[in-house]
């Protein structure tokens, strides 16, 4: 009777604990769907913005283009302009109505917009304009000036139509950061709602480098405004291409969850497991996004002190469920560093390492007079030597290559940027079948004293 009666209450204990877990999965798990669906909402919202802001440059080209192709053909009929300088300035207002046409069409073809209303207006703009170009073709100048003067508050419709929603959007973005901002965190896996929020802060450095449209020549102007939205646009693709795949991944386990968390507890811990890694990928990821968008703004931070590079190292490893075939290979020394900052290169170099090296990971040390030397190495294949010159390049993707297979391209080009912000550097050597990428930090301290590199010097 006792044993049945004990046996009973382990099973009792057991159920109620699987209850619990399979309670907090299934919280997990609608977290998890929700925040992905806002991610989703978020990048939408970041493309229907880009493209109205295309639009409204294009808008504005296209007036002052078909104007100053009016002007130019009255003054060749008044005999003060050549007949070649009318004519660049027509062809001009043929580029604009073509661009206007493009980029609106552009506009209308992202889903979920009502296009009913901008569709009307869009093309009684183009017909204003194409009758303008045609008019001039002819070399009927007064009659497209009237055509223009009458058609402008089309454009200007336009302009409201495409400004209400590129403001629809910016404040639905907006809305969405201050819902993510809210969604914090003490599990490492919950880490993925603040995806949203941080992707929205990485759109907000992309949208505030935007080049604003300048009064100058036609040409330099569309050249510049075309190089920035091809920027833009690989940007935007390729944070949404590289964030999908642990996005889907997490949306994937969660459904998991929420389908067999009640019937298979044990089931529920390995697949709450499986979600941790994807989140603390993406974690990874959007830090790296974070700190070359705020390197590049000149607004990346340090917190620079003596520092104990062997124990910073030791403490990541320890961090680690997983340090199987890693090794550390030198003695306790001290260099000038921010803390985190260094972890941070520690985490990407060694990831990088564990993800495309081979099975073998070494981390060396070494001092010299004015700087110390951390190596991680990896007895892998390498990279092809065409491509050493841009494996610190920010953005740089090499889908075949080895070391950058699968990633965002952004985790090298990270480390080098953290390296130089604590007046250090980072290179990349292959020598004797290794691969290495030796990170350099001052040993001298800013008032120019130097530190001693080995902890038993220091009284």
């Amino acid at each position: 009777m006792v044993h049945i009666t004990r046996r009973a209450a382990v099973s009792q204990s057991a159920m109620i604990g699987g209850a619990i877990a399979a309670v907090v999965a299934l919280a997990v798990g609608a977290l998890l769907l929700a925040n992905t669906f806002m991610a989703q909402q978020v990048a939408d919202d970041a493309l229907r913005l880009d493209k109205a802001q295309e639009a409204l440059a294009a808008n504005e080209l296209t007036v002052a283009a078909l104007s100053q192709a009016l002007l130019l053909t009255e003054d060749l009929f008044l005999g003060v302009a050549d007949e070649a300088t009318a004519q660049k300035a027509l062809d001009e207002a043929h580029r604009r109505v073509a661009g206007l046409q493009r980029s609106s069409d552009e506009l209308l073809a992202i889903e979920g917009l009502d296009d009913s209303m901008l569709s009307g207006i869009l093309a009684s703009t183009i017909d204003v304009a194409s009758s303008v170009v045609s008019q001039l073709d002819e070399g009927d100048a007064g009659t497209a000036s009237r055509t223009l003067t009458s058609g402008l508050v089309h454009f200007e419709n336009l302009r409201d139509q495409v400004s209400a929603i590129r403001d629809e959007s910016r404040a639905s973005i907006d809305a969405s950061g201050g819902i993510a901002g809210q969604s914090g965190s003490t599990v490492a896996f919950l880490v993925a709602l603040l995806i949203p929020a941080l992707a929205i802060v990485g759109y907000r450095w992309i949208a505030q480098n935007q080049v604003q449209v300048a009064e100058v020549e036609l040409d330099a102007r569309l050249e510049a405004e075309q190089e920035i939205t091809r920027s833009k646009d690989e940007f935007i693709a390729n944070v949404s291409h590289e964030l999908r795949t642990p996005l889907t991944s997490i949306f994937g386990l969660s459904e998991l969850l929420l389908e067999e968390g009640l019937v298979d507890p044990e089931s529920s811990i390995d697949l709450l497991a499986l979600i941790n890694k994807e989140a603390t990928e993406l974690t990874r990821m959007v830090e790296d996004i974070l700190v070359l968008a705020r390197a590049e703004g000149g607004s990346l931070t340090y917190q620079v002190e003596q520092g104990n590079v062997l124990a910073e190292v030791e403490d990541y490893l320890n961090s680690l469920v997983d340090r199987s075939g890693i090794t550390v290979e030198f003695e306790e020394m001290e260099a000038w560093l921010d803390r985190a900052r260094f972890r941070h290169i520690i985490r990407n170099l060694i990831s990088n390492a564990q993800v495309h090296g081979g099975p073998e990971i070494r981390i060396l040390g070494s001092a010299e007079r004015d700087d110390i030397s951390v190596t991680v190495a990896d007895n892998g294949n390498g990279i092809a030597d065409a491509e050493r010159g841009r494996l610190f390049s920010a953005y740089f993707h090499q889908g075949e290559d080895p070391l950058t297979r699968g990633t965002l391209g952004m985790g090298l080009a990270a480390v080098k940027a953290l390296a130089r912000g604590m007046n250090g550097d980072v290179r990349y050597e292959r020598v004797g079948g290794w691969t290495k990428f030796i990170v350099s930090l001052p040993i001298r301290m800013p008032d120019g004293s130097s530190m001693p590199t080995d902890l038993s010097q220091v009284a």
